[in-house]
């Protein structure tokens, strides 16, 4: 069962999208403007001035590779930043998520979701000796890998330069999904309104390029002196051969006008969905409102799970083994204190007292509680009582420290928390001792919490010998840990 589809049975599963009505004078003859999407060409760019019906042959292209294709056999994921015209896709089983610039989480997550894909992809093909995409393509019609539910993958991008100008850390990897993706089955429709907004290094993965009419013609890649003669009209311009065209409407009735098409294409969507009653397309997996601890694995001595990460949705952790120190920014209440709770917490689960012990530096009594077991050495609440509590640690390290007579050995390792403002502005903690300048080789670690901006590097030599990790302002504490990142890193 195919569903809703085309009658040309021999374009069904080809990846054969109709974009309008191509124009040959010469041969006296109009005839639809069929894109084949199945090889080099598999990336499309739109390009054409504002209102000249960019976004209306994306959605023609979308439908019409719908209709020949299953949701099984392609799915497309939509970033919408132009006047939310691909909204009205959504409801296609194709359509695995539609995102609008105001959707941040939603961009980055489907970005790095097709990015993933073709990571695992690649590995699949590796492993199982796939030649290419085609060869993938056939191997899923026999019936193998039926445990991956992704067929051709399209991105859908209306809006290249916002993209570029609002997600500039994104691009890098859109960069790659061009340059490497259509190997792996996974493809580009793009639409801008200058060709000045890609970058000619990305411009030449784009294999099919159309061009509606252009702000300006000499501007044009495909055919100059053709572009001049594009008339002023909704939908006409360039194929990718030089020749004019009109492009299609997304509708089923054939009216060729413009007027009632939201509710042409709303009635398009409700067809398809009432003829495939089988699973559509994976939907964009998005990091959780909230994130219980119980949710992370159990944290392995100096392997400290912290959350999990925005690219691939695995735990984080913190390797206190290779990097003692760690800081942590973020703004007001944003969720430092809940963070360095979960921390103490995974410390005391991971380690018995006798192989880390913690010294909690709160001022503000925010971490009142966080430890209450044996690994807690003492609760500075105050710069005196903290200031014993770091002299104490200071000889302990020194006592460790290899010298004349002496052997270094393994021993308990004091974890050093301070809470959000646990030090006052201008006030440094200064551990009197022979172990001051040492404390990495003596085994003791300092997690600390701080404001959101950081200090000049180097101009606290604490921050010299410490890694940061950030919070990022919109996260609160009543959200769990989101920290963009890779499972088992080093630092957040």
């Amino acid at each position: 069962m195919r569903g809703l589809t085309i009658a040309a049975e021999d374009r069904h599963g080809a990846l054969h999208g109709v974009a309008g009505i191509v124009d040959k004078p010469l041969e006296q003859r109009r005839d639809p403007l069929w894109l084949d999407l199945a090889g080099a060409a598999g990336n499309v760019m739109v390009v054409g001035a504002p209102q000249t019906g960019k976004s209306n042959l994306l959605r023609t292209l979308v439908t019409s590779l719908a209709l020949g294709n299953t949701p099984r056999e392609a799915q497309f994921y939509c970033l919408d930043f132009g006047g939310g015209t691909l909204a009205a896709l959504a409801g296609l089983p194709h359509v695995g998520g539609v995102a609008s610039r105001r959707e941040v989480d939603k961009v980055r997550r489907t970005i790095a979701e097709l990015h993933g894909l073709m990571q695992a992809r690649d590995a699949l093909f590796t492993a199982h000796a796939v030649e290419g995409a085609a060869a993938y393509r056939r191997a899923r019609r026999e019936g193998r890998f039926p445990e991956d539910p992704f067929g051709d993958v399209f991105l859908v991008v209306d809006g290249w330069a916002a993209l570029r100008a609002e997600f500039e850390d994104l691009e890098p990897l859109v960069t790659e999904l061009a340059n490497r993706g259509l190997g792996y089955g996974i493809h580009l429709l793009a639409a801008t309104n200058r060709w000045m907004d890609v970058r000619p290094a990305v411009r030449d993965m784009f294999g099919a390029k159309v061009e509606l009419r252009l702000g300006e013609p000499a501007d044009s890649v495909i055919n100059r002196r053709a572009a001049v003669n594009v008339p002023e009209q909704h939908g006409h311009g360039l194929t990718p051969d030089g020749l004019h065209f009109l492009a299609g409407l997304p509708r089923l009735d054939g009216r060729p006008v413009v007027d009632d098409l939201p509710d042409a294409l709303a009635d398009l969507v409700k067809r398809v969905q009432q003829h495939w009653t089988s699973a559509g397309a994976p939907a964009v997996r998005l990091l959780p409102a909230e994130l219980p601890y119980a949710a992370l694995p159990a944290a392995q001595g100096g392997l400290i799970p912290i959350g999990i990460a925005e690219t691939d949705l695995q735990p984080v952790r913190l390797d206190f083994t290779a990097e003692p120190h760690l800081l942590l920014f973020g703004d007001v209440e944003c969720g430092k204190s809940t963070f360095l709770r979960g921390l103490a917490r995974g410390i005391v689960e991971g380690n018995d007292p006798a192989a880390a012990r913690i010294i909690l530096v709160d001022f503000r009594r925010s971490l009142l509680g966080a430890v209450e077991s044996e690994h807690l050495i003492g609760y500075g609440t105050s710069p005196q009582v903290t200031a014993d509590l770091v002299k104490q640690v200071a000889t302990v390290m020194g006592e460790r420290l290899p010298g004349r007579g002496r052997h270094r050995r393994a021993a308990t390792r004091p974890e050093l928390v301070e809470g959000p403002g646990a030090l006052p502005a201008g006030r440094r903690l200064r551990p009197g001792g022979r172990g001051g300048g040492q404390p990495a080789r003596a085994a003791a670690g300092v997690p600390a919490a701080g404001p959101r901006h950081r200090p000049a590097p180097g101009a606290d030599p604490t921050d010299r010998r410490c890694r940061a990790g950030h919070v990022r302002p919109g996260d609160r504490a009543d959200q769990g840990t989101r920290l963009p990142g890779h499972h088992d890193v080093r630092s957040a």
